[in-house]
């Protein structure tokens, strides 16, 4: 007995000695003065400190921790020559494969990164058809040899330069020759111009300005036709039409003495995109107009420039432009937001809102459609040849279809989230019944396949649009997205779908699809569980009589949350992602006397088929699975296999005490927590690593109790309170350490039952505010907002052993965005600090790697990787020190810009075969002999091209267990056989 309280003793000592220990570390800290330079100081408060916390920076000691440079982003609303990262980079895609060949990063100066400016434009080099001009929002000019990758920022005469809004190359003959020609739409509110710079001298000459507006709206839609000869803008319902005016027959000898004659033209609607055509005459250039306007009608001027310079001449104008009568087409119930004329000029193509591709035949109306494509139609290009269409959708996708069959032949899709543009919407001038979402408020869900560390599963929609209709997103997809390809593999939905052509009520309101809430996956990645919601709109309880809190409360009953749960369904030998199938389906998993929502969801860390939910209810339920009996006898499946149901195994309900709840019955007869007040609530909970205890977070703000639930019978072992400030973002284990995220961040130690340490996250004062209070008080950042303190967020790398934390913050632009930051459960000093550009909407760990990615607001990812790891799971291409050059062989076979690089006599069809369509009649018409020859042409291009070898072909080669692994000889000989095996293609047009 004596020494068991000799060793109690001292083990109380050697925890008051720590406790001293930390204490003294917290005041050592205290005295060291503060640093204004230091970049991220957070609020750190060590164990056991009762006064102030302190100021502290990043750890001085070397890290091995850093930050890549960002992958993907949205693809911006211009003519598909790809851009992604908010508008500052341009991507080449290989249509044979739809395979990503180069990303190419426009140069930013220091400390511009959140100041650039979006791409507005792209075009091709008429002189070079390895250049493409790219020009951005804030007047800058880059010359990119998108073959070799390299990138030239170009110095202007005018620095800075004004705001630029589009752009458009020629080859204008000047002193008689042929010179390239920068036609720029730019200005700013209330002075817009139309300017032409000499390409050779756009450091030392100004530009030639054309055209003068003194309009609220900019000069958009800049298009040249004709080398030069004519240029076409729109601002609101006005289109301008230029054309070159030759003093006494003569061409001018430099672009200072280019002159204009422009004619003006008001439409019938706002133009939200238009398209020209020109065709030779003898009495000059024929031009034809189409304009798509916002409220979904479509006009065509015939010959509108002829007219225009009769009216002109004859001195009536009015008289003469009121004859100008264009021609109606009317289909589409929303803003028209691409439109483009044929090569031949027999019809135009359109798209819009009700992701549907629209052909109009000129001469008779008649309609023909592709229905059902993925999401709103942005843009279209039609191929020089004229025998494919580009079409650029709104979900970050991009398909190349046959204008012969109507089919695809190369699709492209970037990672879907929910994203923002900076630029504003083309119909936004538009009045609607209903506002789109203006803010990303609470966390994107998803997860990383536990199987393929390389694919994401996360949440998306209908594309952007369908998507930010209600009060909250409507995305009830699911997208699995290969980092390694950086391309989507597969998507279905999740929750109830609208696939509709025109999803609109009788009054113009928007359906609302379900959002899912909640993404969890097994230990072994068999199965995933899901939480979707669904609320009526406040529109459809408007009329119900009533103050508005009975109109909530009457919306809030009739909430419908489905828990479901999905098995895996192998893809098979052809590397196909794998498919989810439903198998249970709970509806009302968490009620009280109405439906409550589910604020978290766990899977055991050791067990494979359990899972747990908290839900508002305070209960905490575990589901477990159980086999299928019909008539006594195991049901299967027709493969023979056994089927299975989830259930719920036992619930636990969190003892709140009296004053914050009372026990109500469900109808299910189980016994629950209802509030006696409608105050929010938060929560959420985790397994420990061996999967024997539950932690549970959950209460009101600054009111949440940490729970610690035995996993096996259910019994509340614990509880802890005033660990939280503010509502409860997050609870990891890590080891003998819990992580516990509010406004606050603390780390608490389980075995040793204290706080290691805690960082104040939120309410913290900028750089320059420090010891300012009154400043703080006039100036609250973003972070502070609870608009934004949602999309706080924790997430642990158990590989590791550090955790990751998002906060939003501030940025220099009083914008939304982020700061990331990597700790260890030993030191309160951070590992890395790095403020972000964008907000941080879904944060995840890597599987089976040291690192942690992040998905901003601009669908960019960005990975924090330890320097010693060699993995290259979501890193650049410029990370890996690639070749960033390509033989120009293999690119004349393989690369073509979306748009069209002048050989458009090649598209791939699905499996990535190629055709040359130029000459179809020949080839009805031809031999046998030229067919066979045609065959042997195409089969010495399947033999060039590059091979194309599938990550899991690689991996199963590789990641073989090591009782199974084959000897070095075999596994060269398995690669040998990948690299020398022949692609897998089908001609397009035969079987």
């Amino acid at each position: 007995m004596a020494s068991r309280k000799a060793a109690s003793a001292a083990a109380d000592a050697q925890k008051k000695r720590k406790r001293e220990k930390i204490e003294d570390a917290g005041r050592s800290k205290k005295r060291k003065p503060q640093d204004e330079k230091n970049k991220g100081a957070i609020v750190v408060k060590q164990a056991g400190e009762t006064t102030e916390p302190v100021v502290v920076r990043q750890s001085s000691r070397p890290t091995l921790w850093k930050l890549s440079e960002p992958m993907g982003g949205c693809m911006s609303d211009i003519d598909p020559i790809f851009t992604a990262d908010e508008g500052s980079s341009i991507q080449v895609y290989s249509t044979a494969d739809s395979l990503l060949e180069r990303r190419i990063k426009l140069p930013q100066p220091d400390g511009a990164a959140e100041r650039a400016g979006h791409i507005v434009g792209a075009v091709l080099s008429p002189l070079a058809e390895e250049i493409v001009w790219v020009g951005c929002a804030d007047g800058s000019i880059f010359l990119v040899n998108w073959l070799s990758g390299a990138v030239e920022r170009l110095s202007r005469q005018q620095e800075p330069a004004p705001k630029l809004v589009g752009l458009a190359v020629e080859l204008v003959h000047v002193a008689h020759q042929p010179k390239e020609v920068l036609f720029l739409s730019e200005g700013s509110r209330g002075a817009w111009h139309v300017t032409a710079y000499d390409t050779a001298a756009l450091a030392t000459l100004p530009g030639r300005t054309l055209f003068s507006h003194n309009g609220a709206t900019a000069i958009e839609h800049l298009r040249t036709v004709n080398h030069g000869r004519i240029v076409v803008g729109a601002s609101g319902q006005t289109v301008f039409v230029g054309e070159l005016q030759l003093a006494e027959g003569r061409m001018p000898v430099a672009v200072a003495e280019l002159t204009y004659q422009f004619f003006s033209v008001d439409a019938v609607d706002e133009v939200s995109c238009l398209d020209l055509r020109t065709t030779t005459k003898k009495r000059g250039p024929v031009l034809d107009l189409v304009l798509g306007c916002v409220r979904g009608a479509i006009y065509v001027y015939a010959d509108v420039l002829f007219r225009l310079q009769n009216a002109a001449a004859e001195g009536a104008r009015k008289k003469a432009v009121a004859g100008i009568h264009p021609r109606k087409y009317h289909w589409h119930s929303r803003s028209v937001y691409a439109v483009k004329w044929s090569r031949d000029g027999n019809y135009f193509i359109s798209g819009g809102a009700e992701t549907v591709l629209v052909l109009w035949q000129t001469d008779t109306g008649r309609l023909s459609f592709l229905p059902h494509l993925a999401a709103s139609i942005e843009n279209i290009v039609v191929s020089p040849r004229g025998s494919s269409y580009a079409i650029h959708l709104d979900d970050n996708s991009m398909m190349v279809v046959s204008t012969a069959e109507m089919k695809p032949t190369c699709y492209v899709s970037g990672l879907q989230s929910l994203a923002f543009a900076s630029a504003p919407r083309k119909d936004a001038s538009v009045r609607r019944a209903w506002q789109p979402i203006e803010t990303i408020t609470h966390p994107v869900p998803a997860v990383i396949s536990p199987t393929d560390a390389s694919r994401i599963l996360l949440r998306v929609g209908n594309g952007q649009k369908n998507t930010m209709v209600g009060e909250v997103p409507s995305a009830s997809l699911l997208q699995t997205f290969d980092i390694g390809a950086f391309q989507s593999v597969a998507k279905q939905p999740l929750a109830r779908t609208n696939p509709t052509d025109s999803n609109l009520t009788l009054r113009g309101h928007p359906v609302t699809e379900p959002t899912i809430t909640q993404l969890c996956t097994s230990l072994d990645g068999k199965w995933l569980v899901s939480v979707d919601e669904w609320q009526p709109p406040p529109r459809d309880i408007s009329g119900i009589a009533g103050e508005p809190s009975l109109q909530d409360d009457w919306a809030r009953e009739r909430r419908e949350i489905h828990l479901k749960f999905w098995a895996s369904v192998d893809g098979g030998s052809s590397g196909e992602a794998p498919a989810y199938e439903l198998v249970s389906r709970v509806d009302e998993a968490h009620r009280t006397t109405q439906v409550e929502p589910i604020l978290g969801v766990a899977a055991d860390s050791g067990r494979a088929n359990r899972f747990a939910t908290l839900g508002d209810d305070a209960v905490v339920r575990f589901w477990g699975l159980r086999q299928r009996v019909h008539d006594g006898l195991a049901a299967k499946d027709d493969k023979g296999r056994a089927l299975v149901s989830w259930h719920c195994t036992q619930e636990v309900v969190l003892p709140l005490g009296e004053g914050g709840s009372q026990s109500v019955v469900g109808r299910d007869g189980l016994i629950a927590r209802e509030p006696k007040t409608k105050a929010r609530r938060s929560g959420a909970l985790t397994f420990s690593d061996d999967g024997s205890t539950v932690f549970v977070a959950f209460g009101a703000p600054d009111e949440a109790v940490l729970y610690t639930i035995d996993a096996e019978s259910g019994a509340v072992r614990a509880s802890l309170q005033g660990m939280f400030r503010g509502d409860v973002r997050g609870v990891e284990s890590l080891g003998a350490t819990l992580v516990l995220l509010s406004e606050d961040l603390r780390v608490y130690d389980v075995v040793a039952d204290e706080l290691r340490y805690g960082v104040r996250l939120l309410g913290v004062e900028s750089e320059s505010q420090v010891g300012d209070e009154t400043e703080e008080k006039k100036n609250k950042t973003v972070a502070e907002s609870s608009a934004y303190s949602a999309l706080t967020q924790l997430v642990v790398g158990r590989q590791s052993q550090t955790f990751a934390v998002a906060v939003p913050r501030a940025s220099s632009a009083r914008q939304a965005a982020s700061r990331l930051m990597v700790f260890s459960p030993e030191h309160a000093q951070p590992l890395l600090v790095e403020d972000l550009p964008h907000l941080v909407v879904s944060l995840l760990p890597a599987v089976g790697l040291s690192g942690f990615l992040a998905i901003d607001a601009t669908a960019q990812i960005w990975s924090v990787v330890d320097a010693a790891d060699t993995a290259a799971l979501g890193r650049p291409l410029s990370d890996l020190n690639l070749p960033m050059t390509v033989a120009v062989t293999a690119v004349e076979k393989q690369l073509q810009l979306a748009d069209g690089d002048g050989e458009d006599n090649e598209m791939a069809d699905v499996d990535g075969a190629v055709e040359d369509e130029s000459d179809d009649e020949a080839t009805k018409d031809g031999d046998e002999d030229e067919d066979d020859e045609d065959e042997d042409d195409e089969d010495e291009e399947q033999d060039s091209h590059a091979a194309v070898i599938a990550p899991q072909k690689l991996r199963d080669i590789f990641d073989a267990a090591p009782t199974t692994s084959a000897s070095i000889e075999e596994l060269f000989w398995q690669v040998s056989g990948l690299l020398s095996a022949l692609p897998q293609l089908v001609p397009a047009g035969r079987t």
